[in-house]
């Protein structure tokens, strides 16, 4: 599963955005979401087995509103277009459109 994270990382960051991964951990997965949400990252990003086969990740936010699942080069467009016209409140942007 690593392997697809480290994918979404690099796409990700090759994209122009900030990332981080830790792939060394051995928290839970619900450890290393509340992890996040107190580091205030903006958006977190969830990959599983099913998010490898679709080419997706799950978004949630720090506030723990789950967005759902995003295909990569979409949430990749939708950073730029946060970026680009400077959206201020994207933690209640949906991501399916």
């Amino acid at each position: 599963m690593n392997n697809y994270a480290q994918d979404v990382k690099k796409r990700i960051y090759d994209a122009g955005f900030e990332v981080e991964f830790e792939p060394d951990t051995h928290d839970t997965m619900n450890k290393q979401v509340r992890n996040a949400q107190l580091q205030q990252f903006n958006f977190i990003l969830v990959t599983g087995e099913k998010e490898k086969i679709n080419g997706t990740v799950n978004v949630r936010t720090r506030d723990n509103a789950v967005r759902g699942k995003v295909q990569v080069d979409k949430l990749i467009a939708k950073f730029r277009l946060f970026r680009d016209e400077y959206t201020r409140d994207t933690e209640n942007v949906t991501f399916d459109s």
